[in-house]
């Protein structure tokens, strides 16, 4: 879409050959794109309005824009390695804030969730936001989270508390 819009695109690929739909790939060396294959990038700097990428291949970039897509395949090992807890299908546990079971470290999108949208993930990529930036910047007796999570643990004690008052009059 870049490039049919008179943008210039420079894909960049960890591996010799890559891996995408053949076709996008036709298309976009067709509409004049760069591949750049066997290559990631080391650093990332601003040099006034744009982006100055250093590769690993020892060639530098710049860019007014910068894309990520990591992949289609999620990193089980990695999310081992975190020590995260996952699903039993794989995916990462969060809570309601899409916060993992390593505080500090959010999960959105497939990673985690059943519904497999960009849409999805970018919504709740934005709630991620939100709650990390709370996170950090409030006092932790003023958190969301911590005020919701001890109003919700107080509720439950009440009901047990009511319960046990009920068999035991």
């Amino acid at each position: 879409m870049v490039l049919a819009r008179g943008g210039l695109v420079d894909l960049l690929v960890r591996e010799a050959t890559p891996i995408g739909k053949p076709d996008s790939l036709a298309q976009i060396r067709e509409a004049g794109g760069q591949i750049h294959t066997s290559t990631e990038i080391a650093t990332a700097a601003f040099q006034e309005d744009e982006i100055e990428l250093s590769l690993t291949s020892g060639e530098r970039l710049n860019c007014s824009l910068a894309i990520v897509q990591i992949g289609f395949l999620s990193a089980k090992e990695t999310f081992e390695r975190l020590a995260l807890v996952l699903n039993d299908d794989g995916s990462i546990a969060v809570d309601p804030y899409f916060e993992t079971s390593r505080q500090g470290i959010f999960a959105v999108g497939d990673v985690h969730g059943d519904i497999k949208l960009i849409a999805v993930a970018w919504a709740e990529g934005i709630q991620a936001a939100i709650h990390a930036f709370k996170e950090i910047t409030s006092p932790y007796w003023l958190n969301e989270k911590r005020l919701k999570d001890h109003k919700i643990a107080l509720i439950g004690e009440k009901i047990a508390r009511a319960a046990s008052k009920a068999r035991h009059p």
